[in-house]
């Protein structure tokens, strides 16, 4: 599964490189210098919950090697901070990875609705790089998801159309909480988990049964601007997600969706990001430019420092998508074994990537 560190390292690439983009009719003229070539990434985000979980991410990124090789910056140190400056220190998870959670009733520190937060970070050269604060707001909880099946004519590799089924995700939610009175930015994160059940032509009396998670919707931003709707309103069918009907759904899945609150600022940046990455698929379309999040060098505030920093209250929405919800996909082995292939996962699934025996708490026979 492509982490999301790697999806928002996609991101800033895009980013990155849509400044130098702009000038692709002209000369372009470099000094060859470190700062010119290199710049800092950090991404970071507080969940409220319990625990609250702080995480950040730290690395440097060049637009010519591509979002696949960025460079951890594994010598910083990192810090949150609350709106009166009490501040916690995070620690190391992984190469430029940070992380703490934050227990409730943690005298030294609280994560609470209606503070404001920032994250510090000081690299092993004792630059400094800042946050602005970021509020933490309550957000609605969603009502469903829906599902739907449909197709659509598509030209497959032998140049013939042909008809490919996929299933859309529909979200209804309202847009502010209770007695609020404001409608709220929203960010959706998303990921699938899919049974695997081993199968061949003489399959043992006790096969395994695996549990595949997965990112969905990769390199996608998905938000919603609540402002422009009325107050009190609605979410009522916003297409979430769209993937390939296929054997992922043909012995049970669960899809997580991720609603997040966010400060309008946040919901700038993450929608920027979003256009971006929409439209930077051709070199010929208006490249918008660098898109500078809320992470600045107080020593220099005119270097480019990519990425941001929010504080969000998550609530999270599970949906059981049995086969028959799914319109009944065929199983992959089952469908291998049709084809005359013979196919390692079907003999152990715990081959395929992101595969456990362990069955997930919230999954339901």
């Amino acid at each position: 599964m492509m982490s999301i560190n790697r999806i928002f390292s996609l991101i800033t690439f895009c980013v990155i490189c849509s400044g130098f983009l702009s000038g692709c009719l002209d000369e372009i003229a470099f000094d060859g210098s470190e700062n010119q070539l290199e710049n800092l990434a950090i991404q970071g985000k507080l969940i409220r919950g319990t625990p609250s979980v702080v995480s950040v991410s730290i690395h440097k990124i060049s637009p010519f090697s591509g979002f696949d090789n960025p460079m951890p910056v594994e010598s910083a140190r990192v810090s949150l901070l609350d709106e009166n400056g009490n501040s916690v220190d995070l620690l190391a998870s992984g190469p430029g990875l940070f992380q703490l959670e934050i227990q409730d009733g943690q005298a030294e520190f609280v994560v609470q609705e209606g503070r404001a937060y920032q994250i510090r970070a000081v690299t092993g050269a004792g630059v400094v790089y800042e946050s602005e604060l970021e509020p933490l707001l309550p957000v609605p909880s969603p009502v469903s998801v829906d599902i739907e099946l449909t197709t659509r004519g598509e030209i497959n590799e032998a140049g013939n159309i042909v008809e490919n089924a996929y299933l859309q995700f529909y979200i209804n939610t309202p847009l502010s909480v209770p007695n609020s009175g404001q409608n709220s930015f929203l960010k959706w994160d998303m990921e699938g988990c899919y049974r695997f059940i081993e199968t061949t032509p003489n399959s043992p009396a006790f096969p395994k049964t695996c549990y595949n998670k997965e990112a969905v919707s990769l390199g996608k931003v998905k938000v919603f601007n609540g402002s422009e709707s009325g107050a009190g309103g609605l979410i009522s069918r916003s297409l979430l997600l769209e993937t390939e009907q296929d054997y992922r759904f043909s012995q049970g899945y669960y899809l997580t969706v991720y609603q997040q609150s966010l400060s309008e600022n946040a919901f700038q940046y993450w929608d920027e990001a979003r256009q971006l990455v929409e439209r930077s698929g051709s070199f010929f379309e208006p490249a918008p430019g660098k898109i500078r999040g809320n992470i600045r060098n107080p020593d220099n505030p005119e270097e480019d420092v990519f990425g941001y920093f929010y504080a969000t209250v998550q609530d999270t929405f599970r949906l059981r998508v049995r086969p028959e919800d799914a319109f009944y996909p065929s199983p992959y082995c089952l469908s291998s074994f049709a084809d005359g292939e013979r196919n390692a996962v079907c003999y152990d699934c715990l081959l395929r990537p992101n595969s456990t025996l362990e069955k997930p708490d919230y999954w339901e026979d």
